[in-house]
């Protein structure tokens, strides 16, 4: 079974966590949520690495790194807002539209 292998301090920051919890931010290559763009190049080199994601709130989009690990590699991670428009047929074979 394939899994995501984390190397990093377990923490428990409430003692009524039911689960202990990594800090995201320490995680190599994991992916990060930062507020503004600021805070997105502030993410330390030591655990960037190709492919990582990095939600942006204040512009509600995800970058990702590609071709390296600099500023200049994190790019807009492009999805599409697809609709799908199922039409069922009637019994008789026609089509409502």
């Amino acid at each position: 079974m394939a899994g995501t292998t984390i190397f990093s301090m377990l923490e428990s920051g409430d003692p009524n966590d039911k689960f202990p919890h990594v800090d995201g931010k320490k995680i190599l290559g994991g992916p990060q949520i930062r507020d503004n763009l600021i805070e997105r190049d502030a993410i330390d080199m030591e655990i960037r690495q190709e492919g990582q994601e990095c939600y942006v709130k204040a512009l509600k989009k995800t970058y990702k790194l590609e071709g390296g690990i600099q500023n200049i590699n994190w790019i807009e991670k492009v999805t599409s807002n697809v609709t799908f428009n199922y039409v069922t047929p009637e019994q008789d074979g026609t089509l409502n539209i």
